[in-house]
């Protein structure tokens, strides 16, 4: 076989060179971006937490100013300053990860699964140093804290979701429990400024138990949420 049959053997095996149509490449955009819609970039993450940081201070001033700050006069100005600084950067922490969480690949000075926990225990800690070790105070006035720090959670809670749910989360039950836990702070705030009862188990077991069960619940609603949208 010389080299010129080589060539001509070649050249049959050669697929023939066709530029596609045009109505074939929009046919076929066409149906490549069927149900595309165009998103709004998602802001920066200090932003979005600024934005969640005034519904949670606007949210305790309201329960505040209607329930009342009783608690205040008891716990003394260092110890209140103490006691809300802490929840309140334990909330901004929160909500923090919470914003970096709604965009895939962010980076963490925490693990976003180590803070909710290490957030609720520090807080614990806190109370069980600060507060006397005295017995409880009963059901009935624990139960009215506890309705009390649900709905401020739930309020909270709620206005944070329409942020939310412009995010894109790759662990959905981890973001409840952390948005949750958020909300909940709210509620345990407004209980720290306004219930006169300071007594460690009783701040720990309702104050600090309303913001534990709405982590659990936006665990559970948010990923629901999230496929129902």
């Amino acid at each position: 076989m010389d080299w010129q049959d080589l060539e001509q053997r070649m050249a049959a095996l050669r697929m023939p060179e066709e530029t596609p149509s045009p109505a074939l490449l929009q046919d076929l955009e066409r149906k490549l971006t069927a149900g595309l819609v165009p998103v709004t970039p998602l802001r920066p993450a200090g932003e979005i937490a600024a934005v969640w940081g005034v519904i949670f201070a606007l949210v305790v001033w309201a329960g505040v100013a209607k329930l009342r700050p009783m608690a205040l006069p008891i716990l003394g100005t260092g110890t209140a300053i103490l006691l809300l600084g802490v929840l309140v950067m334990g909330a901004i922490a929160l909500m923090l990860s919470m914003a970096r969480q709604m965009a895939p690949g962010s980076r963490y000075r925490i693990p976003p699964a180590v803070l909710p926990a290490a957030v609720l225990g520090g807080v614990a800690v806190l109370f069980a140093a600060v507060y006397p070790a005295q017995a409880a105070a009963g059901w009935p006035p624990g139960r009215k804290c506890l309705e009390v720090g649900l709905a401020v959670g739930l309020v909270t809670g709620g206005l944070f979701w329409l942020v939310l749910r412009r995010g894109a989360f790759l662990h959905p039950r981890l973001a409840g429990a952390t948005a949750g836990l958020a909300a909940g702070l709210a509620g345990t705030t407004v209980l720290t400024i306004h219930c006169p009862i300071v007594e460690a188990p009783h701040v720990i077991l309702w104050h600090l138990g309303a913001a534990a069960l709405c982590a659990l619940l936006g665990m559970a609603i948010l990923p629901k949420r999230f496929r129902d949208s």
